[in-house]
């Protein structure tokens, strides 16, 4: 692949990042009636923590595609962070936000 379809590919998860995020908001952002029942705010309450989480974890996804973008312009894309050597192009097609190669990987858990 070349640096301007990795680009592509990393921009397009970058715009469904931002939607997801979006429909976050907008749940977050509600002004529905609290409803009266003591165990409909339980789960009320229990489902805005689930949507909070998934917030914060979409956040951290949008940072990562940054970075990814970043490593893109700046010709390191393909290559480990760590040692230098490439990243595979099936590592890099299954985990496209990756910044280091199988082996740095394995070693690090």
């Amino acid at each position: 692949m070349t640096a301007e379809t990795h680009a592509q590919r990393l921009h397009a998860l970058r715009e469904d990042t931002l939607a997801r995020l979006a429909r976050i908001h907008a749940h977050v952002q509600r002004t529905e009636a609290v409803p009266q029942s003591f165990s409909e705010q339980a789960v009320e309450r229990k489902n805005d923590a689930v949507v909070e989480a998934l917030g914060v974890r979409l956040r951290d996804e949008l940072a990562a595609i940054d970075a990814a973008l970043a490593r893109v312009a700046a010709g390191t894309y393909e290559s480990c962070a760590l040692c230098g050597a490439a990243i595979g192009a099936e590592r890099r097609a299954a985990l496209p936000l990756t910044a280091v190669c199988a082996e740095c990987a394995a070693q690090k858990s």
